[in-house]
């Protein structure tokens, strides 16, 4: 197993037979032993860490778990002599690999990752480790980091393959400087595609056009059959080396990279800031819900989108402040919806991100196979339900429908009217 870590502030100490080695970093791999075992760390009261990882078979004899952990302010404590703040996380993981139902552990370690700084920011370590997965089969993969400073752990499952070029665990984008992305795929016009070395089909890149540009309310009646359907236009890469591929320019969109007839990886190019909002001149978008026809569209014929705007806002507020609150809070549930619901469109716009942006969080969802429903408190051993069921989407696995049901329509118009109003609100109730 070989170690790279993407940042100079930080190293990593691997616990080899009860004890550790510590090393300053470098860009250079460094070794861990196989099978060394973890440290024994069981924290109370855990709260959520953040981190996103990718495995990519990278020749036929060496594969690679990409991971980067956000780190928080909180998790840096002082150290004795005030000198600097520091942040400690303990990562282990374990490869198994599964045949005719017997499982058999690969590859298996435990690394530490330390942060050092003058003033605690947040930070995103990056880095990689490297085994050896040649042997054709079913992987899964355990990963644990837990926060050492503090009750804080980020634990993953995944199950993969490595028996043919149509995983997509055999291809990687990254950005135009190699820096890998990883989970949501959101990228920017300009990106590279890298290939497994031990497949050689050249990939084809296509952009996926269709759908439904904005969900009707969800009383309204959907006809979804005609909304779903999809065509895909052909997208020119330019090889630029041994299997990786260059692209640039790309239109606003979904892009799917086809590894074979039936399966692919999708990636997503909205705008460079996307998930965030960032960029005012594209602010009056989600606004679709709590204007009138009339009012939206002065908004795209605008000249000035900005102050228009902050006018727009302002003037159903009737202070700065209370408008300052209803825009970061409607705005903070688009980037949420974003980051957990974008599909074959931007997160905002899918059923599920319609509902959240305009009623808030539910107060408890239930998955189901393909069905999530949602529950929200309305009052005194009050609820309201809304339930999605997961459609077969070539494109994407995260695509939900909701169920429209009439009994909505006074929720809704209650919730637009608080929006309109200035007032920020939740199915229990204005903030």
């Amino acid at each position: 197993m070989f170690l790279f870590l993407g940042f100079s502030s930080c190293y990593v100490s691997i616990p080899i037979n009860g004890g550790s080695r510590s090393s300053q970093p470098s860009n250079n791999r460094r070794t861990a032993p196989r099978n060394s075992q973890p440290v024994s760390v069981v924290p109370q009261d855990l709260e959520k860490l953040k981190a996103r990882i990718k495995i990519f078979h990278k020749t036929a004899d060496t594969s690679r778990l990409y991971f980067v952990l956000d780190t928080r302010k909180q998790d840096y404590f002082l150290l004795n002599d005030k000198s600097k703040y520091k942040a400690e996380y303990l990562m282990t993981y374990e490869f198994t690999r599964n045949e005719n139902g017997k499982k058999t552990k690969i590859d298996t370690a435990s690394l530490k990752l330390v942060d050092l700084q003058l003033t605690p920011t947040v930070k995103s370590i990056f880095a990689y480790v490297e085994t050896n997965l040649s042997q054709p089969g079913q992987y899964s993969l355990k990963l644990t980091i837990y926060n050492m400073n503090r009750s804080a752990k980020f634990e993953y499952y995944l199950k993969f393959g490595n028996t043919s070029c149509a995983e997509p665990e055999n291809y990687l984008l990254t950005t135009t400087g190699g820096v890998p992305l990883l989970e949501k795929n959101f990228l920017n016009s300009d990106g590279k595609i890298l290939q497994s070395t031990k497949c050689d089909k050249p990939v084809e890149l296509y952009k996926i056009t269709g759908g439904i540009d904005y969900p009707t309310p969800p009383f309204a009646d959907d006809d979804f059959a005609s909304a779903n359907n999809y065509t895909r236009q052909l997208v020119s890469i330019v090889p630029e080396g041994n299997n990786v591929f260059s692209f640039s320019d790309l239109e606003k969109g979904i892009y799917s990279l086809q590894t074979s007839s039936n399966s692919g990886i999708v990636f997503y190019h909205f705008d460079s800031w996307y998930p965030n909002c960032s960029d005012t001149s594209k602010f009056y978008d989600p606004l679709v819900y709590i204007c009138s026809k009339t009012e939206y569209q002065e908004f795209v014929d605008a000249t000035e989108a900005k102050e228009h705007f902050e006018k727009f806002w302002l003037s159903r507020a009737g202070d700065k402040n209370y408008a300052r609150k209803a825009i970061n809070e409607y705005y903070k549930r688009v980037f949420e919806a974003n980051a957990e619901y974008t599909s074959t469109k931007e997160g905002w716009r899918t059923d599920r991100g319609m509902v959240s942006v305009i009623f808030g969080k539910p107060s408890h969802v239930e998955k189901q196979l393909n069905r999530e429903i949602w529950f929200y408190k309305t009052g005194m051993n009050a609820t309201l339900t809304f339930t999605f069921n997961k459609i077969d989407n070539t494109y994407s696995d995260n695509d939900y429908r909701l169920v429209r049901e009439l009994r909505y329509k006074p929720n809704w118009y209650n919730a637009v009217e608080n929006w309109r109003s200035g007032r920020p609100f939740t199915l229990v109730g204005s903030y």
